[in-house]
């Protein structure tokens, strides 16, 4: 099934995916093979800079939104979107990496095995049910928020509590408790992506 979604995983081609080349086995271990990205994760930078300027991470958001929708066009899901699978290169444009955990969307699948970063989770995610597009829909409100307030929406530690957050239906703050001057228009499409 791996060699499957690797093959799938491959299909997808865009300038702000890094792209997988290949797959293979040594010494019973898989090792994947890919695009080498001179630069920074995108959590590397936040924890340098903190919060970025409002121009700076619309670009970035766009540039992951366009990645992440070449890769739903071949029907892949990344399922770990997270600042550290995300690349920022020498020229500051955004590269998704780390297709580790990606799934062909489909509802076949097994999901028994949960997989991915609880603070990037979405609640499907963290409690075992089919996964869609809006796993990674959600994962991408979650980085949003980030970058224009400096803070995770989300600030769990583990599997437990990320499951307890979502089946006690906590809120989560809007982001203008961080950050008053944001743009209505991104608040709505933030919050938009965690509902």
């Amino acid at each position: 099934a791996l060699r499957n979604e690797v093959k799938q995983a491959r299909q997808v081609s865009h300038r702000h995916v890094c792209r997988v080349h290949d797959i293979g086995d040594i010494d019973g271990r898989t090792l994947l093979s890919m695009e080498f990205i001179e630069g920074e994760t995108l959590a590397s930078l936040l924890h340098r800079i903190g919060r970025l300027p409002v121009d700076k991470s619309n670009q970035l958001a766009v540039q992951l939104a366009a990645g992440l929708e070449a890769a739903h066009a071949e029907q892949v899901l990344h399922l770990d979107l997270k600042p550290a699978n995300l690349m920022i290169d020498r020229n500051g444009n955004l590269k998704i990496a780390d297709f580790g955990l990606a799934r062909i969307n489909s509802t076949s699948e097994d999901f028994s095995l949960i997989a991915g970063t609880p603070g990037y989770m979405a609640p499907e995610q963290a409690l075992g049910e089919p996964l869609t597009t809006g796993a990674d829909i959600f994962a991408f409100g979650l980085i949003l928020y980030e970058l224009t307030t400096g803070h995770k929406a989300i600030n769990v530690r583990g599997l437990w509590e990320v499951r307890s957050f979502f089946t006690d239906s906590k809120p989560i703050a809007p982001p203008s408790e961080h950050v008053p001057e944001i743009s209505p228009a991104l608040e709505t499409l933030i919050l938009a992506c965690l509902n």
